[in-house]
């Protein structure tokens, strides 16, 4: 595979991705620039393509920037995005009609819209994660239920089909889990389709009988693998409020493979900074990070392989998108997309590898050309 090495001008990172967000934009031009801070920022990570889980989220000016830029020709970073849905929305057809027309505006080789993002729940944390037990230090209170409507989410999911789209989902309680699986049951009735790709993140609980409805059902768990670690900040409070055999099973991994269902990763940014892919890869390994160390794992048995981790960020990640023959992997007649760290993933100790987080990224490369280069 041919590699230019030529650099573009100047796109090593100035500083943090997390100043970013220190003044909103409101502007088609400030969103624009904001853009192009934030692309910047992540190629200084290592990444190649991102999902915009809410291309609305600083309002439609948003998705007229991005139109501006993609005339321009200034996005390198591929963008997949998923446009917000309200609450058990009364018209699941006419929202993915939409959608679908906004795809059809705006789809390029560099920004494609490929579904809706829908909210389950709440979080854990916040006491608003949709649970099937009530909460162990609020007696009767399941948390806060968001889409919880079954019926409408699969007409939602349905439309999409029609579309060739996805839903995603955001996940944390296992009663939410619980419901998006019941939705995708009802859908794959009447399409017939278990090649969706419907996709369900956080996933902080889940029950064992519906990852095996993940699996059965084609939803990809998006897993928060990331977060497992304990941590004396929101982990006590997950004690508190599941119990602590519960807690103990927080953002399942391996039991997903193991139920036949792919996984892949995310990093919830920009709620939380942590975008690192070499901590990722430690993460899922040894579910703990470097500067917690053994205090820190929690379910060692939801630890997956080198290979198994490394999939989630790459391979099945372009699954998710239907794009697998397209990007994520090193293939002759693929995208030559990739990224360099400083550290071998596959061969070094995991404590290396986790260390290596605080190394700058060695190089990200896209269709070839050398975009970042540490300096």
């Amino acid at each position: 595979m041919l590699i230019k090495t030529e650099t573009r001008p100047d796109t090593s990172r100035k500083k943090p991705a997390i100043e970013l967000f220190t003044d909103l934009p409101f502007t088609i031009e400030e969103l624009k620039e904001f853009t192009l801070k934030w692309q910047e920022a992540a190629l200084a990570d290592g990444f190649t393509a991102v999902c915009d889980a809410g291309i609305e989220l600083l309002g439609e000016a948003q998705l007229q920037a991005y139109e501006e830029l993609i005339k321009e020709g200034k996005l390198k970073i591929r963008i997949y995005g998923l446009s917000m849905i309200n609450d058990n929305t009364d018209t699941p057809e006419e929202d993915m009609a939409k959608i679908a027309e906004k795809a059809e505006r705006l789809n390029s080789e560099y920004f494609k819209i490929i579904g809706a993002k829908v909210f389950m729940d709440g979080v854990i944390e916040a006491h608003s994660g949709w649970m099937i037990d009530e909460y162990k230090d609020q007696p009767g209170y399941y948390g806060v239920k968001r889409f919880s409507d079954s019926d409408k989410l699969a007409r939602l999911m349905i439309a999409a089909d029609k579309y060739g789209m996805l839903i995603h989902s955001h996940s944390v309680g296992d009663a939410a889990s619980k419901t998006f699986a019941d939705a995708a049951e009802k859908a794959v009735a009447v399409t017939g389709n278990y090649d969706q790709r419907n996709a369900a993140a956080h996933l902080q609980y889940i029950t064992p009988e519906d990852m095996k409805r993940f699996g059965e059902l084609g939803i990809i768990a998006v897993s928060g693998y990331q977060w497992c670690p304990k941590n004396e900040f929101t982990y006590p409070v997950e004690e508190k409020f599941v119990g602590k055999e519960y807690a103990k099973k927080g953002y399942p991994a391996q039991s997903f493979i193991d139920a036949g269902a792919v996984v892949a990763a995310h990093t919830d940014y920009p709620v939380s900074p942590l975008v690192s892919v070499p901590l990722a890869m430690a993460t899922g390994v040894t579910r703990t990070v470097p500067f917690v160390g053994e205090e820190g794992i929690r379910g060692p048995e939801e630890a997956m392989s080198r290979e198994d981790t490394l999939a989630s960020m790459t391979t099945n990640v372009a699954y998710m998108w239907h794009e697998e023959d397209h990007m994520g992997s090193l293939e002759a007649g693929k995208l030559a997309n990739m990224a360099v760290f400083a550290a071998d993933f596959l061969h070094d100790e995991m404590d290396v590898i986790g260390a290596s987080a605080l190394q700058p990224t060695v190089a990200t490369i896209i269709d070839g050309e050398v975009v970042y280069r540490a300096e």
